[in-house]
């Protein structure tokens, strides 16, 4: 109970709510007592929703990385009706529960009117964040951006006689103007996103921005484009995608697409998937992914390596068999990018593929037993492999045999269940620059990973920690 009451302070809900508060309490200071006219009140009404939105502008960037434009709207329709009579309602249905038959069923009636506008409620809110401009993103700031933007709130909610306060504006400026870090000409930009069992990783170069897979869907209400990419790419500032590669149509891959494509702009959308696919609804112009397809994008080079005509013209195939398999380039950076290729496929590619070397390569199919087979792996020769597998998944990914296989031709293994998102920077002059997160941001208060898994130990994802680190600003899958 303590230590739940200790840490609640963390929460962003916290410094929301006695933010808000605050707020109102320091820019009524000072005020003369309120007029009892109707148009005194609504006026009072109006400065309260003006001041909670600028106070709490530097607080939802930092938790949020993002500005409400339709909260004042919002908080307008449900502070009076929550307080006015949602509260007095369910007040009125708490005095008689308690009290035995027929007493409590006089509870009933005000009970229900109050689920009923609460439900009201929710789907007027959920309407108004569908609007393309209920918000505005913007990238994490620095610690000093972030305190210099809530001195300049207050400054400009500062009660009357406050001298300057139009300064107050100048001070929030940094806030949306603050630059996200991007790359610059010639470096490569991969981040292995943690989703739990399934894939989803952001590759940027200057300029452009390429998502590979969009993570699993994690119920009908919740899936990784939502609660992991999204919240990543609004850290990052990134609001437009050139290319997202949809590998094949397993949940685990794809599950989170209609969130990213409801909400990005997406360029052009590359997969597997067949054409009119309710899944592809939303998006623009769509590619299928076809082998010997190249394109160039500035300094990113990308060819498609699988699946061929062949595997398209044969209706038994499943979905793994048709990943897309596409290497991305950058210079003398290559990578490896492969879905849940199975075995057969990857010695396909082998077979018509003339140099496969690569210097980043996610494992197929999650390390599973039944990919990375050894002739992909010798040919591959990767000098890091990434493995994005659940914590403890019920699959047993990575299998222990697949993950040797890996280690005798030298790569340094990386495991999202261990390691946490994983992000390397591969510069112009040849450095290669690595962060996990559960291990170079890890915290006293993080669980840790537990040892003896099945998979093997914690400490293989501590094999490529020998390379230079830096800290970097800031439905079931199938087997």
């Amino acid at each position: 109970m303590g230590r739940n009451a200790l840490w609640a302070v963390l929460a962003p809900g916290f410094w929301l709510s006695f933010g808000a508060v605050a707020a109102i309490f320091f820019s009524v200071h000072g005020r003369p007592a309120n007029d009892p006219t109707w148009r005194a009140k609504l006026r009072d009404a109006v400065r309260v929703q003006w001041v909670v939105t600028i106070a709490l502008v530097p607080l939802t960037v930092v938790l949020f990385q993002q500005v409400s434009l339709v909260s004042p709207l919002a908080n307008a329709i449900a502070i009076p009706l929550v307080s006015l009579l949602v509260t007095p309602l369910s007040l009125l249905a708490a005095c008689f529960v308690a009290f035995p038959e027929p007493l409590a069923t006089i509870a009933v009636p005000p009970l229900a009117l109050a689920h009923w506008l609460m439900a009201l409620l929710a789907e007027l809110l959920q309407w108004s964040l569908q609007w393309r401009a209920a918000s505005i993103a913007l990238p994490a700031p620095p610690a000093w951006v972030a305190a210099l933007a809530v001195l300049g709130a207050a400054w400009l909610l500062a009660p009357p006689g406050w001298p300057m306060r139009w300064a107050g504006a100048v001070w929030l400026m940094p806030l949306f103007v603050w630059p996200a870090q991007r790359p610059e000409a010639g470096e490569l930009w991969v981040t292995a996103l943690d989703v739990g069992q399934g894939s989803a990783l952001v590759i940027e170069t200057l300029g452009q921005v390429l998502i590979y897979d969009s993570g699993p869907r994690y119920s009908p209400q919740a899936d990784a484009g939502s609660r992991i990419v999204l919240p990543y790419l609004r850290t990052r500032g990134i609001e437009r995608i050139d290319i997202l590669v949809l590998s094949h149509l397993d949940s685990d891959h794809s599950g989170g697409a209609a969130s990213l494509l409801g909400v990005l702009d997406v360029r052009a959308v590359w997969t597997s998937i067949e054409p009119g696919h309710p899944l592809l609804a939303n998006a623009g112009s769509v590619q299928r992914c076809r082998a010997g397809t190249t394109s160039i994008f500035g300094s990113l080079e990308l060819r498609v390596l699988h699946p061929t005509d062949a595997e398209y013209a044969l209706p038994e195939r499943n979905t793994n068999a048709r990943s897309c398999v596409i290497e991305a380039r950058v210079g003398a950076w290559r990578l490896l990018l492969t879905g849940d290729l199975p075995a057969a496929q990857e010695l396909d590619l082998v077979a018509r593929t003339s140099d496969l070397h690569t210097t980043l390569l996610t494992a197929p199919h999650h390390g599973s037993r039944s990919s990375s087979s050894d002739p992909f792996v010798r040919a591959t020769a990767p000098t890091w492999v990434v493995v994005q597998a659940g914590y403890r998944n019920r699959f047993g990914h990575p299998d222990p045999v697949v993950l040797a296989r890996y280690r005798a031709v030298g790569a340094e293994l990386i495991r999202t269940d261990f390691a946490g998102a994983t992000q390397w920077r591969f510069a112009r002059d040849g450095r290669q620059l690595m962060r996990r997160q559960r291990v170079d941001g890890a915290r006293y208060w993080h669980n840790q990973p537990g040892l003896g898994t099945r998979s093997g130990s914690p400490m293989e994802a501590d094999k490529g920690s020998q390379r230079e680190g830096v800290d970097f600003e800031s439905s079931s899958p199938r087997d």
